[in-house]
């Protein structure tokens, strides 16, 4: 199992998912272990088979609740289909497990957003400000435009600023 499942792995990041599905399915067939589902999971996003991804993502969870790597695969999965809902939920409990990641914490404020639920997501994106060094110009054009559809005027400008500061080039 070891070796095929490295074969797959490989598969995956060399982008010949069909391969990495073939052998993962068969792998799954005598291995019921969470680290193959996840996996397996991550194929299908990338195939954009979104049931069978989802359903790979969940039994990798139903397996090991609290396997980080599978509940962020998921929350980006759902993310991708416009699931914000569902992602959400995957991402607070991973902000429990994990409460100082930035990819977190990040994808949390971006979903929150996406909702329009923009206080939520000014005070998701505000912790990662204060406790990483994450500051690129999505970051910062998300805080900014949270706080203006709020009506927080200064706080939009100066994020606004802060945009255009650490990505000077990218405004033309």
């Amino acid at each position: 199992v070891d070796q095929d499942y490295l074969n797959a792995y490989q598969a995956f990041r060399q982008g010949n998912y069909g391969k990495a599905r073939d052998l993962l399915i068969q792998i799954s067939r005598s291995a019921n272990v969470p680290e193959v589902h996840n996996l397996l999971g991550a194929v299908y996003d990338r195939l954009s088979e979104w049931s069978k991804a989802k359903s790979q993502f969940e039994k990798a969870l139903v397996l090991k609740p609290d396997y980080v790597d599978a509940r962020y695969n998921f929350a980006r999965s759902l993310e991708k289909q416009g699931n914000f809902r569902e992602a959400i939920f995957h991402l607070e409990k991973l902000a429990e497990l994990r409460p100082v990641a930035p990819e977190i914490l990040s994808h949390l404020g971006h979903a929150y957003f996406a909702l329009q639920q923009y206080q939520k997501s000014i005070d998701v994106l505000q912790r990662i400000e204060e406790e990483s060094p994450l500051r690129n110009r999505d970051f910062y054009l998300t805080l900014g435009t949270a706080n203006e559809r709020l009506r927080k005027v200064e706080a939009a400008e100066e994020n606004l600023k802060l945009a255009m500061k650490v990505a000077p080039d990218d405004w033309m």
